[in-house]
């Protein structure tokens, strides 16, 4: 039942409390209403983080030779993802993906996000396959500079939070780790591994970081069937991820038994 309190603490704001959890019959009855209520509330949500994350990232895209293919069809896909975010049983199938991921890679520590735009909300999974282990360990990016690369910092379901660059909440641990396997959001993806982000290089910048240190995670791209794209359009910088899981599938298909 600690994971469920932990989870109240991250939707406090929309009512529902830890008392209330504590009494439903079951995990999965309190599953239902949570998830019931954060999906009101993050409808909200993803409009505010979208305006901020479009507003902010615009002249990064501007600078990009390919941006006006690559801004259209993130605009097409941003919309394609709303929908199939308020989708429950796709929902339910990504979350055993990423089970399946865990269970297969089997890391000591992971990177995660915190979800917006509609953005698969990853968060439940990991304090699950956290509450399993005491010695794993899980974390938060944290954005130290517009062109610098992203810092991993310790994340607990229960530990308090501070609102960052782009309104995206960051941990106040200040550890910092560089995870085994890093999950990673897509806004859209192609069957190689490439992935299509909001267009400010957060993520490129990072792994390139990581292999210069020798210290490269495995990275799994999150996303939903729907953001499959063609074969995306590729600069010297980009670096394809190792797995994409879906709702429906994971890319390439059979990696690793998947």
């Amino acid at each position: 039942m600690k994971v469920w309190s932990s989870l109240v603490s991250w939707e406090s704001g929309i009512g529902l409390t830890a008392e209330a959890v504590l009494h439903a019959t079951s995990a999965a009855a309190a599953s239902a209403r949570l998830a019931a209520r954060y999906t009101r509330k993050r409808r909200l949500d993803i409009v505010i983080s979208r305006a901020f994350l479009e507003r902010e990232l615009n002249s990064s895209i501007a600078c990009n030779p390919t941006a006006k293919s690559k801004k259209e069809l993130r605009a097409a896909l941003l919309e394609a993802r709303l929908h199939a975010a308020l989708d429950a049983a796709g929902n339910d199938a990504l979350r055993r993906r990423v089970l399946d991921v865990l269970t297969v890679y089997s890391p000591a520590s992971v990177g995660l996000y915190w979800p917006l735009s509609g953005e698969f909300d990853i968060r439940s999974v990991i304090a699950t396959w956290l509450a399993g282990d005491v010695a794993r360990r899980a974390s938060l990016p944290v954005i130290t500079g517009r062109d610098r690369p992203l810092e991993f910092h310790v994340w607990t379901p229960d530990m308090p939070m501070q609102v960052g660059a782009h309104r995206i909440h960051e941990p106040t641990s200040g550890e910092v780790i560089t995870p085994d396997l890093l999950f990673v959001p897509c806004v859209g993806f192609d069957v190689d591994g490439y992935r299509l982000g909001y267009g400010g290089g957060y993520y490129d910048r990072t792994l390139a970081v990581f292999r210069e240190a020798g210290k490269v995670p495995v990275t799994v791209g999150v996303a939903y069937e729907v953001c499959r794209a063609g074969t995306m359009q590729r600069e010297a910088h980009d670096i394809p991820l190792d797995v994409v899981v879906t709702e429906g599938s994971c890319y390439p298909e059979g990696a690793r038994g998947l």
